[in-house]
């Protein structure tokens, strides 16, 4: 059934991130710095690093739903468009929430903010690793800040050091593309695909897990 959803072949599916790589060029480096910005301001206790790292990752979603989605996608799947206004609406759902909440204060331990880091660099190395080892080019990996799986992993990151309880409202959406994309890549045989989307999944899983049981 989830076949009939997928109107393109795994190779045209490839090509997109290729093309819209080309496309926006240099929106895939420059995107990489923000990343930096983003695990040094999870490290430091800072009263405006939360603040700052998550609008950072609200405008990376909406970058990606407006231009991935919106601009490219749109043009292999009719419901890209649909997907697109979802992806800016979690974006501006996290920036609203952050300047609303502005003056709370989370002082998350030092192995919180590890675990957050680690999230972060795995969102920037994992899928480029993923298809040096699997010799794919490195066009057709999914790169950070730009292209949703990614961008998943990361707000995980984020969300679990700079807040004291995750709002299951800013996870719904995270959850649903995960779940789409394993399916996708399932039917696809894209198993680079599959292995992040199982990665970003567990990133999800993982924190919700962390913080009911573990964070204190």
């Amino acid at each position: 059934m989830i076949d009939r959803l997928i109107p393109y072949s795994a190779d045209v599916y490839q090509g997109l991130f290729a093309f819209y790589y080309l496309d926006t060029s240099p929106a895939h480096l420059i995107a990489l710095p923000f990343g930096f910005v983003i695990t040094v301001m999870l490290a430091r206790h800072s009263k405006r690093g939360p603040i700052i790292s998550r609008l950072i990752i609200a405008a990376f979603w909406i970058w990606t739903g407006a231009i991935f989605h919106g601009q490219y996608f749109t043009d292999l799947n009719w419901a890209a468009e649909y997907f697109g206004y979802v992806f800016v609406g979690q974006g501006v759902l996290i920036a609203s929430h952050t300047l609303i909440n502005r003056n709370e204060i989370c002082r998350p331990e030092p192995l919180t903010r590890v675990i957050g880091g680690m999230l972060v660099v795995l969102s920037m190395a994992l899928s480029p690793t993923i298809a040096a080892i699997m010799e794919t080019p490195i066009s057709h990996a999914h790169l950070f800040g730009i292209t949703p799986l990614p961008l998943i992993i990361a707000t995980m990151g984020v969300f679990v050091v700079t807040l004291e309880r995750i709002p299951p409202w800013l996870l719904a959406i995270p959850v649903t593309w995960v779940v789409w994309e394993i399916l996708t890549s399932q039917t696809l045989g894209l198993w680079h695909d599959f292995a992040l989307a199982c990665v970003a999944l567990t990133a999800i899983v993982g924190s919700i897990a962390y913080e009911r049981h573990f964070r204190r």
